[in-house]
């Protein structure tokens, strides 16, 4: 059985970041010209903001699965959080 929950960022990032190349090298266009290089640094001061979102997926306590947006005011709408796709 899949489960899926949403997680906090640090130490679950831990347990992603061993399959990020793999679903890279299977999803990822243009990879000759776009390598995976995330900026850590980036992600970190989001989660310490509270606007980072992840949700994973487990079966057995594995994650196989993976969802990060970032949560934040709208551009056009200041008073309505919306939640931006980074990766899925």
């Amino acid at each position: 059985m899949i489960t899926a929950q949403v997680e906090p960022w640090h130490p679950t990032i831990d347990e992603i970041k061993p399959l990020l190349h793999g679903h890279w090298e299977e999803l990822a266009l243009n990879k000759d010209k776009v390598p995976l290089d995330p900026q850590w640094e980036f992600y970190d001061a989001r989660d310490a903001r509270g606007e980072l979102m992840l949700v994973t997926l487990r079966e057995a306590g594995r994650v196989v699965g993976y969802f990060i947006g970032f949560v934040a005011a709208g551009l056009h709408y200041r008073t309505c959080l919306t939640l931006t796709m980074d990766i899925f």
